[in-house]
């Protein structure tokens, strides 16, 4: 009798603990997230340049670009004379694909405008926010301190406008 008893113990034990197993299957999935601290949400930088690489991260898609003078007849230069590249975090590689985002509809070479939330650190790095996001046409720069937006025959990305600055 105390065999069966010991028996029938291991065997309640062994179902709760398949039991907890399989809640562990079915739960839902938390997602971790970064902080925007990083970020200074309070100020928008707008910015039109062109695209030196595009990276469709999972968490987040990424556009490098170097910015243009407000001519908009030259690349913006670091104090070595190299061209001064930004680098965008966006929505997620899925989302901009929804909004027509990727490496196809950005090649290298591509003028765009967008506001970004700079990086309170001074890196030249930023976060898209709730920014539109415009290509010029193909060949095509905007007038002198105007941005893509203002350019005849621009394509729209996204919802959004370009932010006052």
């Amino acid at each position: 009798m105390a065999n069966k008893k010991n028996i029938l113990v291991k065997a309640g034990w062994v179902i709760k603990c398949l039991g907890i197993m399989a809640l562990g299957f079915v739960a839902i999935p938390v997602s971790a997230h970064h902080s925007y601290s990083m970020y200074d949400g309070s100020l928008y930088k707008v910015f039109t340049g062109v695209i030196v690489r595009i990276v469709p991260n999972a968490a987040h898609f990424e556009m490098h670009f170097v910015p243009l003078n407000e001519e908009r007849n030259t690349l913006v230069r670091d104090d070595e004379g190299e061209p001064l590249v930004w680098v965008v975090q966006m929505e997620s590689a899925a989302r901009a694909t929804q909004h027509g985002i990727n490496r196809e509809s950005f090649p290298q070479g591509t003028v765009m405008s967008m506001g970004i939330h700079p990086r309170r650190d001074g890196r030249p790095a930023g976060d898209r926010g709730n920014s539109g996001l415009f290509q010029c046409p193909k060949g095509i720069s905007p007038e002198p301190g105007k941005h893509c937006d203002s350019v005849p025959g621009n394509m729209a990305f996204g919802e959004g406008v370009i932010p006052a600055e």
